[in-house]
């Protein structure tokens, strides 16, 4: 009888319970991994991890476990002990990093309600005001991405194809009515525009249409103060000496810090390149989705 109450009070406690504390969860995710205790089940981004439970990591897999906090902690090839590592990650230094902060970022963008990846776009673009406005067609532009910052002393613009070869390019000083500022018509789909002429740190508004068929929806872009983007730079280094997960999420988590930014046009270049390296990573390709979605009108 008592062998088989210690047997009871052993499967109880190895059951894991929900309200615990104590829960990581798997953030990256690279190859074969299985949890082994207390049932054998193959890992998947976002799964829950709990006290008493053991993980076996395949010969080239990689791991990543991350707790509500944000702090990190890999697994090693072979059996990986669950209480160790939540206990290693109460011993790590409890002082605040960039990179736990983005790691912490990138985590709440993962796990943010976006069933609907249309309802979730549309959220978005409205906060801008480019959705639901009476009379607009849909904007050809795409390049810069609205309320991007730009680095340097020229600007890259783009955009669809609609059906004609000549296109009107305008540049306002308000996202509606104002002053116009410059105005070309443009043959093809991209123009380069030297910024000599524009103000730093000031917003600029612009559209690009069909010609003699105007479009009222504008998108923002502005060319960044200097002490900015130093401020950027300093940040960026700051946190390039603490990323060691490896050369492809490095760049994920660099893509936050542009997307913090609003340099928007390096952050897509940063997903492409986690992207590259690692093709066939889920979270890559939803992370990559959900940026598109917040920042491109289709």
């Amino acid at each position: 009888m008592k062998a088989l109450l210690s047997l009871i009070i052993s499967i109880i406690l190895s059951i894991p319970s929900f309200a615990q504390s104590d829960t990581l969860k798997v953030f990256y995710l690279l190859g074969q991994a299985v949890q082994l205790f207390p049932q054998k089940i193959t890992l998947k981004l976002n799964m829950p991890l709990y006290n008493n439970c053991e993980v076996e990591l395949a010969e080239n897999a990689s791991v990543i476990l991350i707790n509500k906090e944000g702090f990190s902690v890999p697994l090693v090839k072979g059996i990986n002990h669950i209480t160790e590592k939540i206990n290693l990650i109460k011993n790590q230094n409890s002082q605040f990093t960039i990179f736990r902060e983005f790691l912490a970022f990138i985590w709440h963008k993962m796990t943010e309600e976006h069933k609907d990846l249309t309802k979730y776009a549309k959220r978005y673009m409205r906060n801008k005001g480019l959705s639901f406005k009476d009379g607009c067609t849909t904007p050809l532009m795409e390049m810069p991405y609205y309320g991007t910052s730009i680095q340097g002393d020229s600007v890259y613009f783009s955009w669809k194809k609609d059906s004609v070869q000549n296109y009107t390019f305008k540049i306002y000083n308000a996202p509606t009515e104002g002053k116009e500022l410059y105005s070309i018509d443009v043959l093809g789909q991209n123009f380069k525009l030297a910024s000599n002429f524009l103000s730093v740190g000031i917003d600029y508004y612009w559209v690009v249409f069909p010609k003699n068929n105007p479009n009222c929806i504008r998108f923002k872009f502005k060319i960044e103060k200097s002490d900015a983007v130093l401020s950027f730079k300093l940040k960026m280094r700051e946190l390039e000496s603490q990323l060691n997960v490896g050369e492809a999420m490095n760049a994920l988590v660099k893509a936050e810090l542009y997307e913090q930014y609003s340099f928007l046009l390096e952050a897509q270049n940063q997903y492409k390149i986690a992207l590259k390296l690692e093709p066939n990573n889920a979270m890559f390709q939803e992370m990559y989705t959900l940026f598109m979605a917040r920042n491109f009108v289709n």
